[in-house]
């Protein structure tokens, strides 16, 4: 999972949530099939900029994106969409500091 550092400042819910939803995330540290990275402002513009999207992948089906928009939501697995998404989240992966 790659998130905006953004997500991580923007305060929503006050003071507590923000920490309760912090302290969600780090209880995957030790989760060896959960990786979650940071993108950073310092990233600037990035592929992450088009909306959200989930990519699934599956040994024996089709892989699956699930995309984002302001009130709907788009599962495909039409093999543009699939190959342009696992792109975008390679050089969001790429532009994360390690």
């Amino acid at each position: 999972m790659v998130i905006s550092e953004a997500a991580l400042h923007q305060e929503t819910g006050g003071a507590e949530t923000m920490r309760d939803q912090l302290g969600h995330l780090l209880a995957f540290e030790g989760n060896s099939r959960i990786n979650i990275q940071v993108l950073p402002f310092s990233a600037g513009a990035h592929a992450g900029l088009q909306g959200a999207f989930n990519l699934y992948r599956f040994e024996r089906d089709p892989d699956i994106v699930y995309t984002e928009g302001y009130g709907s939501g788009h599962p495909t697995a039409n093999p543009d969409t699939v190959r342009d998404c696992s792109l975008r989240y390679d050089h969001l992966r790429a532009a994360v500091i390690v």
